[in-house]
């Protein structure tokens, strides 16, 4: 089972007002659903030999106890579960002798997880386990999403305005690349094809310029010796 999570936008740094604005990501908001006890205790039942009613009053008897044993100062760990314990949060004096009990104002109750119940993002894990978690990625309807779980939806570039890139302007500069030939549209422009360049070679072909009249003169001239 997949868990549905949805983007959200915030200050990278909450306290600067010029802080860059980031995408994260969170749990989806409404799709949280608590478990009571009795639907606990339910599911328990289901996979042991104990009756629901069993379960519950281990399970009261536990919290029972569980706060005894923070009462008196102590941690409880549980093995495969993790370790409660106590943390005191007291106000500040600058004399000693006025920090005493009585600075003390709230006092909270810690849970640090156990190695085995450490989750993780099965698009990071490299085996399979009972401890991974799988997300789903929601596109909300105000971008352009139906509110389904997508997992293919790009991240929006708040950059990005729709419109196409401009095409660079000439700086005057020679790459020392030469300027392409504009491309022949069979137009007439009233100038004169250019004469091609002389190479030299012969193509069997008569001079364009010869109207085989002959403009050599020495057949005119007697031989002088005849």
């Amino acid at each position: 089972m997949e868990v549905s999570v949805e983007r959200y936008l915030r200050k990278k740094f909450p306290k600067e007002e010029n802080s860059p604005v980031l995408y994260y990501i969170r749990q989806k908001v409404g799709d949280v659903k608590t478990v009571g006890i009795n639907e606990f205790c339910a599911n328990i039942e289901s996979g042991s030999s104990l009756k629901k009613g069993e379960v519950r009053h281990v399970l009261e008897e536990f919290v029972d106890q569980l706060r005894e044993a923070l009462t008196r100062g102590d941690k409880v760990r549980i093995e495969g579960m993790g370790t409660f314990h106590i943390s005191l949060r007291s106000k500040g004096e600058e004399k000693k002798k006025d920090s005493t009990v009585r600075s003390i104002q709230r006092v909270f109750v810690r849970f640090t997880s156990d190695k085995a119940l450490h989750l993780v993002n099965s698009a990071y894990a490299l085996t399979e386990s009972n401890n991974n978690i799988s997300f789903a990625l929601s596109t909300p309807k105000e971008e352009g999403g139906d509110g389904k779980p997508d997992d293919q939806d790009p991240i929006p570039d708040p950059k990005d305005d729709g419109k196409p890139d401009p095409k660079p302007a000439d700086d005057g500069k020679d790459d020392g690349k030469p300027d392409p030939k504009p491309a022949d549209d069979g137009k007439d422009d009233g100038k004169p094809d250019p004469k091609p360049a002389d190479d030299g070679k012969d193509d069997g072909k008569p001079d364009p310029k010869d109207d085989g009249k002959g403009d050599d003169d020495d057949d005119n001239i007697p031989d002088p010796l005849s």
